[in-house]
């Protein structure tokens, strides 16, 4: 009888432990995406209709490119692809006007030294997080994707936009992917259509 006692309470607390982490991937997919862009004001874009990747795609000194596993570099370019088309670009392999590549890369941040070092003076929004959700956190992992658009013929940058949200690689791999995707759409607003 007292076995059985042990083995329920050791059930609820492993049930209680997945539970919580569960919440914590909820809320972290759940977390807002804050993003950037900048169209150059020199561009003429009703010059540009057609589009390639930069090659190569992957950037030998990107560390971050090379560890990204292939469902997420699957996902991020797939989405690229997507919004492109849907924005009026048809892909072009042989003479793009534009071509295209993107950056990630992740960091952890650290609330107490951002708390010192910074204390929301040069950055408001850290100071929303340390008295926000992650106040009872000292660390979390936030997560960044770059686009850029290059003139084909000038090498000029002509489009950027960035996203970045706090991430966590325990989130399951559709999840991920929905949320690359959500960012991607937010990103390509600033890109005007055909």
């Amino acid at each position: 009888m007292r076995s059985m006692k042990w083995l329920v309470v050791c059930t609820l607390v492993i049930v209680a432990g997945c539970s919580s982490k569960n919440k914590e991937i909820a809320r972290i997919i759940e977390s807002p995406i804050e993003y950037h862009s900048h169209l150059s004001p020199y561009a003429d874009m009703s010059r540009y209709h057609t589009w390639n990747w930069l090659s190569p795609l992957v950037d030998s000194t990107s560390v971050e490119k090379e560890q990204l596993e292939k469902g997420m570099r699957d996902a991020i370019e797939s989405a690229v692809e997507f919004r492109m088309k849907d924005r009026g670009y048809e892909r072009d392999i042989s003479s793009p006007d534009l071509v295209v590549n993107y950056h990630v890369a992740s960091k952890d941040i650290d609330a107490d030294y951002m708390r010192k070092m910074y204390d929301g003076k040069y950055d408001p929004k850290y100071r929303q997080n340390f008295d926000g959700p992650r106040r009872a956190r000292d660390t979390w992992t936030e997560g960044s994707i770059i686009l850029f658009a290059f003139d084909a013929s000038s090498g000029d940058l002509v489009w950027r936009s960035s996203a970045k949200a706090e991430v966590t690689g325990e989130a399951p791999l559709d999840e991920r992917v929905k949320r690359v995707d959500s960012a991607i759409k937010m990103m390509f607003t600033s890109l005007p259509g055909k």
